[in-house]
């Protein structure tokens, strides 16, 4: 073999060796989405039935999901575990955020999330021949607040626009990124 041919080859497999780690390296690490979440106490409500036999309780929060790269993040997916004690307008949750939603480069999304609970009079305030004297707490909101919301967690999985996947993990108030799916949030498919 000549020295002309042997530079040719070299010269080849260097370039393929280029390409194909820099084609790697793009899909991989360079083209990444970075979703942000944050969820905000946004008020509520509470007030008894017309025969004062039940309490309700409504919390609302901002659901709020951001974008913050230059990059789109397509086919996102949330992992919210036991979301049907969270997410009681479970409908028009599933309807913002279809099977093909997508998030532009530097932009967000707010989703209005209710929570619910219904308890008895007896168990809110206290009771006197039938007649309500007081409420037993002083601040009935936070006493019956259900514990997935209070200590919510989520996983959230995107693309970017090779198909490579991503992950957001909410949890204690803070985003952690992976590029790894968690085995926990498998089955919690919201």
């Amino acid at each position: 073999m000549t020295e002309a041919i042997r530079t040719i080859i070299i010269s080849l497999l260097t370039g393929l060796i280029v390409w194909v780690a820099s084609r790697f390296y793009s899909k991989h690490f360079e083209i990444r989405p970075n979703i942000f979440f944050r969820l905000e106490e946004n008020g509520g409500s509470s007030g008894l039935d017309s025969n004062h036999s039940f309490f309700k309780i409504t919390w609302n929060n901002r659901f709020i999901i951001a974008n913050n790269s230059k990059f789109t993040a397509y086919k996102i997916k949330f992992y919210i575990p036991y979301y049907e004690k969270i997410v009681h307008n479970f409908q028009e949750f599933r309807h913002t955020f279809h099977s093909n939603f997508l998030l532009e480069a530097n932009s967000e999304k707010e989703f209005r999330l209710v929570t619910t609970n219904t308890e008895r009079s007896a168990d809110v305030f206290v009771m006197e021949n039938n007649t309500r004297i007081r409420k037993k707490y002083s601040d009935t909101m936070n006493h019956f607040k259900p514990e997935e919301l209070g200590n919510f967690k989520m996983l959230i999985e995107y693309e970017n626009e090779k198909g490579k996947k991503f992950y957001t993990e909410f949890i204690d108030n803070s985003n952690h990124y992976s590029n790894r799916k968690k085995k926990k949030y498998k089955k919690y498919n919201a």
